[in-house]
């Protein structure tokens, strides 16, 4: 009965700790791999069935509630994997994508991990609403230096002063530590707007020098 109570919290350690094997600074890329792991609960479930099965033969009633609990629960946690990542994707080509729509040429080796904000209700305080929460992580640190060596000074800044009005609080929040900053409005087509514009889509970028990762957020002003 105890092994079945301690399932749960040593799949929870193990998910844990595999998800600690990635690089990982981000809340965003935190939560995509502890999600990423969750299926590790379903081998601990082994365990809660045994003491079920136990408590049935046994008839031991205490044996057969630890094991319905704790089996529940870790089959609870196993199905994040499936809906959890629902709303998450990978794919390098959205990327791409805004490199092209901004003219940027960022490094080569990377990935991203992007969380959609447009499926489902959002409810808002400043009628700012996101759509995309994305982290993408370079790993050259050749390629890394040749585009920090070649910022475009119209395009990116060492603070985000010009645009506090725009972006949401908690875009600024996220990214206080980082060292350079882009604003783009997709209606106007100019960098760093200094007033927020009803139904106008704009995209927040923020550079972090010392973990060489790019943060990247669309949102629209309501």
């Amino acid at each position: 009965m105890i092994a079945a109570v301690w399932s749960l919290i040593g799949s929870l350690l193990v998910m844990n700790g595999l998800s600690n094997t990635h690089p990982s600074s981000a809340t965003l890329e935190s939560t995509y791999y502890l999600m990423h792991y969750c299926w590790v609960a379903w081998l601990f479930m082994l365990i809660p069935v045994g003491c079920l099965v136990y408590g049935i033969l046994s008839k031991r009633k205490k044996n057969v509630a630890v094991g319905i609990v704790f089996a529940g629960l870790l089959l609870i946690v196993g199905c994040f994997y499936f809906v959890g990542l629902k709303q998450y994707a990978t794919d390098p080509a959205y990327l791409e994508g805004l490199e092209a729509e901004l003219g940027l040429s960022l490094p080569e080796e990377r990935s991203i991990i992007t969380e959609d904000w447009t499926k489902g209700t959002q409810t808002s305080s400043d009628d700012i609403y996101y759509k995309y929460d994305s982290v993408a992580r370079f790993y050259d640190a050749g390629e890394v230096s040749a585009f920090l060596s070649t910022l475009d000074a119209g395009k990116w800044h060492s603070e985000t002063e010009p645009f506090a009005g725009v972006i949401p609080l908690l875009a600024g929040l996220q990214t206080r530590d980082c060292a350079y900053f882009l604003l783009y409005c997709r209606e106007t087509k100019n960098f760093a707007e200094t007033e927020a514009m009803p139904r106008y889509n704009y995209i927040y970028m923020a550079w972090d020098t010392e973990e060489s990762v790019l943060h990247i957020m669309e949102f629209i002003q309501k």
